[in-house]
């Protein structure tokens, strides 16, 4: 049945949060309902489907997703409960800080270089790119008018205050503060890269910073829109 409204959760771009918005929100309201949809959607099954006319979705950009997947595994999870499989122990033997893996990427030692690169297929929040989930771009490009619209991890709140004017979000409802609510990592993470590791991992998810410069210029155009009205 086709949703009036959904939100495709994509994996470490503030979802979580915005999860716990929806479900607050559908229990109050009647109206303007949102769809939950989960990490094994993506756009082009919900354009097969027709399951939404107006979907919803949060970016991130790509270098500080990758942190965040990195260390939301590492720590295995919110709430520490999410045990690794064989790739990721594996993976975190080798490396310890987003950094380390980064790095490796380009290592002069072939094979430090594939542990990399296993790794990056072998952890879940960062094998799952991107593009995997809204792209390619003229996929984007076809499926615009059913992008309603695009929240951006680093504007968050912001962007829910507009979409909470747009869907009528009664204002009882708000974001959530609590880290573990949000998935949100603790300050004592190791989250800098250095020059070589961001231009490492800038590199591997090339196509992905392609999907979120278009989705940035499409959340400016989409924004626009909304407050001129």
């Amino acid at each position: 049945m086709t949703a009036k409204y959904a939100f495709l959760h994509i994996r470490k771009t503030a979802g979580s949060a915005f999860r716990e918005v929806l479900q607050q929100h559908n229990r109050l309201s009647s109206e303007n309902r949102i769809r939950y949809l989960s990490h094994a959607q993506t756009l082009q099954k919900i354009a097969e489907a027709d399951t939404t006319a107006n979907l919803i979705f949060i970016v991130r950009d790509p270098v500080s997703r990758f942190v965040s997947g990195f260390n939301s595994r590492l720590r295995k999870g919110k709430r520490g409960d999410k045990s690794w499989r064989m790739r990721e122990e594996r993976a975190f033997s080798h490396f310890s800080t987003p950094n380390q893996l980064a790095e490796a990427l380009s290592s002069w030692n072939p094979w430090r270089r594939m542990m990399a690169k296993e790794a990056m297929k072998g952890i879940p929040h960062l094998k799952k790119h991107l593009t995997d989930y809204v792209g390619p771009i003229p996929l984007l490009e076809r499926e615009k008018h059913r992008i309603f619209f695009i929240a951006s991890q680093t504007h968050l709140n912001d962007d829910f205050e507009v979409l909470r004017k747009i869907l009528g979000i009664d204002e009882a409802i708000a974001l959530p503060t609590d880290p573990q609510v949000a998935h949100r990592a603790p300050d004592t993470v190791e989250r800098t890269l250095s020059a070589k590791g961001e231009a490492n991992i800038r590199h591997h998810y090339r196509k992905d910073f392609e999907v979120y410069e278009w989705c940035m210029q499409r959340r400016s155009e989409l924004l626009a829109l909304y407050k001129s009205k």
